[in-house]
C-alpha cells in the first residue's frame, strides 16, 4: 500500500530517529500477510521492545486482574505468639513489592498474633533459575535496567546513594545507602577539597555473590550538598 509505505517513510526520517538503526515489520496476525518492511533482516537489540512481547505474553496467560502472591509460612507452631524456627517468605514474582508492601505484609503477621520471631527471616527465592544478569550484560553497572532477575525483588532491585563532603577538608567522603544493609560493601576513594571535582560511582557484583561493591571516587566539595545516585 503506497499510502502505508509513505506513512513509514514520514516516521523514519522525524528527528526522533536521526542517527538511529531502524528495523520494522508490521504483519496481519490472522493472515500473517506483511503489511510493512524496513530492513526487516538487520539483527537489532531489541531492548525495551521485548516488554511489549512479555507484556502481551503476561495478560494473554495470566489477564489484567491477576495479582501475585507472596506465601509466608512458619516451620514450627506459633506457641504465645512466638515463632521458634524461621519465618520464610515465599517469593514468586511479585514486581510490586516496595517497603510500603513490606510493611503492610509485617502487619499481617502481627495481626495473626505473632510477637516474636526467634528463629530469623528466612527468604526462598528459588523460583526462578537461571543467572540472575544477563551474560552478555557485563560488565554490570548502575543503570536500573540492569537489575538482577528474582523471585524476590524488593523496590525494584534498587537502593539510594548519598554522597556527602565529609567534617573537614581532606577527609574522605561520606556515603549513606538506604537500605543500610551488610549487603552493601561501601568504600569512599572521594577526599573533600575545598573546590572538589566530578564523583564517580562504581557498582560491582562481589566475586563470591554475597554482595555489592559500592565505590565513589573523584572528590566533593566541602561545601557541597549530598547528591543522591
Amino acid at each position: 500500500d503506497s499510502e502505508l509505505d509513505a506513512g513509514l517513510e514520514r516516521l523514519l526520517r522525524s528527528a526522533a530517529l536521526r542517527g538511529a538503526r531502524v528495523g520494522v515489520v508490521v504483519e496481519e496476525l490472522e493472515s500473517g500477510r506483511r503489511l510493512l518492511a524496513h530492513a526487516p533482516d538487520s539483527a537489532l537489540v531489541p531492548a525495551s521492545n521485548q516488554k511489549l512481547l512479555i507484556a502481551s505474553a503476561a495478560l494473554a496467560h495470566w489477564g489484567p486482574a491477576h495479582r501475585f502472591e507472596t506465601p509466608v509460612l512458619v516451620s514450627g507452631e506459633i506457641v504465645d505468639g512466638v515463632i521458634e524456627g524461621p519465618l520464610w517468605i515465599v517469593g514468586q514474582g511479585d514486581p510490586s513489592l516496595v517497603s510500603e508492601s513490606l510493611w503492610k505484609l509485617a502487619e499481617e503477621v502481627r495481626l495473626r498474633g505473632v510477637r516474636e520471631i526467634r528463629g530469623g527471616i528466612a527468604i526462598d527465592a528459588s523460583r526462578f533459575e537461571g543467572p540472575y544478569f544477563h551474560p552478555d550484560w557485563q560488565p554490570v553497572s548502575s543503570r536500573a535496567y540492569y537489575a538482577p532477575t528474582s523471585a524476590w525483588s524488593a523496590n525494584y532491585s534498587s537502593f539510594r546513594i548519598d554522597v556527602g563532603p565529609g567534617a573537614r577538608v581532606g577527609e574522605p567522603a561520606q556515603v549513606r545507602l538506604a537500605p543500610a544493609l551488610p549487603y552493601f560493601r561501601t568504600l569512599a576513594d572521594a577526599p573533600t577539597l575545598r573546590g572538589g571535582g566530578k564523583l564517580g560511582l562504581e557498582v560491582d557484583v562481589l566475586p563470591d555473590g554475597t554482595g555489592e561493591s559500592v565505590r565513589v571516587t573523584g572528590s566533593v566539595s566541602a561545601d557541597r550538598e549530598p547528591e543522591t545516585f
